[in-house]
């Protein structure tokens, strides 16, 4: 004899709500949400509601390890933002942080390896030696990864302006 099993979609809306709203509020909630908006179709509709949104907890994201599914327009942060809510508000204060230390780091990376590789052109200009090239090789190589760092760094912030304007409308 086969026992008829329940499905989450025979729970009630008043149930699956209250179960969203305890993910959405727990200290790792963010994750848990998007997971959780990814199980069935009926999660993802109640993952909209605008209680939701405002409840949802960013207290235990890290900024490396964060997705890119979080930034775009019709991500999780991005709605959340939208509804006013002051831990969402608080994580991207801190990612703009990180992102205004990380140009400056750059931009300090790319002065420094601008004056090496000036000095090994000098270098070379004055006496061409093998050795002076090879170094003055090493020196564009090594200023060619910090530009590629550079170029990543920006095009994150150009990614998260557009959230914030996407958020502001």
């Amino acid at each position: 004899m086969k026992r008829k099993r329940t499905t989450v979609n025979d729970l009630s809306f008043d149930l699956l709500s209250h179960i969203t709203h305890c993910v959405a509020s727990s200290s790792d909630g963010a994750s848990c949400m998007i997971v959780l908006s990814s199980v069935c179709r009926v999660f993802k509709e109640i993952s909209n509601d605008r209680t939701i949104l405002k409840n949802v907890k960013f207290d235990d994201l890290l900024l490396p390890g964060l997705h890119e599914s979080f930034w775009h327009r019709s991500g999780l942060l991005c709605q959340c933002m939208q509804n006013r809510n002051h831990s969402a508000i608080d994580f991207s204060l801190k990612y703009a942080d990180a992102l205004d230390l990380s140009f400056k780091v750059h931009r300090r990376a790319l002065l420094l390896g601008l004056v090496s590789l000036l000095a090994c052109v000098r270098a070379v200009d004055t006496v061409n030696t093998r050795s002076r090239q090879k170094a003055l090789n090493v020196a564009e190589a090594e200023y060619q990864k910090i530009c590629d760092a550079a170029d990543v760094d920006i095009k994150r912030g150009k990614e998260f302006v557009e959230m914030l304007k996407a958020v502001i409308k």
